[in-house]
Order: structure tokens, then C-alpha cells, then sequence
């Protein structure tokens, strides 16, 4: 029969490993993504603003070929990106609170 040391230090260590994991890919996708915020930033100040009503306009009339990919133009395709930012960075918010309340 194993100790009680023995089984908090089997259970914790299992606990450790994948935490510094976790964290470490966490930090790698966090850069990543705060990169890209200011290229959504860009996205949102684009959408709905005079150049994308005028490219929207442009689209419309057929003056844009059809091998010129445009999901730009598509409301919902920028709105959701931009909800999803949104979202994940309450979901950030709600995490860091937690981490700065419980850890």
C-alpha cells in the first residue's frame, strides 16, 4: 500500500507536466492572436465604412470578376470574426479573473 505522500505526489505530478504545457501553447497562440487583433481592428474599421460600401458597390455591378475572392463583402462572415473576437476576449476576461481570484 502506497503512502499518502506517495499517491499526492503521483496524482500532482501528472497535474504539473501538463499544466507547463498548457501554459507554454497558450503564450504561443496568445502572441499569435494578439497579433492578429490589430489586423481585426483593421477589419472592423474597414466594414461598413465608405471603401467597403464602395467595394460592396463595385461587386454588385459585376465590376469585380468572379476569380476575385470577396468574403470580404460578406456581412456576416466580417460579423461573425468580429463577435468572435468579441466573445473570446470576455471568455480572457472571465479566465484572468478566475486565475487572479483562485491561483
Amino acid at each position: 500500500m502506497k503512502n499518502d505522500s506517495i499517491k499526492r505526489i503521483e496524482y500532482y505530478e501528472p497535474i504539473l507536466s501538463e499544466s507547463e504545457k498548457a501554459v507554454k501553447s497558450f503564450e504561443k497562440e496568445l502572441k499569435k492572436f494578439r497579433k492578429q487583433c490589430r489586423k481585426i481592428s483593421e477589419l472592423s474599421a474597414y466594414y461598413g465604412g465608405d471603401e467597403w460600401f464602395s467595394d460592396f458597390e463595385s461587386y454588385e455591378k459585376g465590376e469585380i470578376g468572379k476569380n476575385v475572392k470577396c468574403g470580404v463583402l460578406s456581412e456576416d462572415e466580417i460579423f461573425d470574426v468580429i463577435e468572435k473576437c468579441r466573445e473570446t476576449a470576455v471568455e480572457m476576461l472571465d479566465i484572468s479573473s478566475y486565475i487572479l481570484k483562485n491561483i
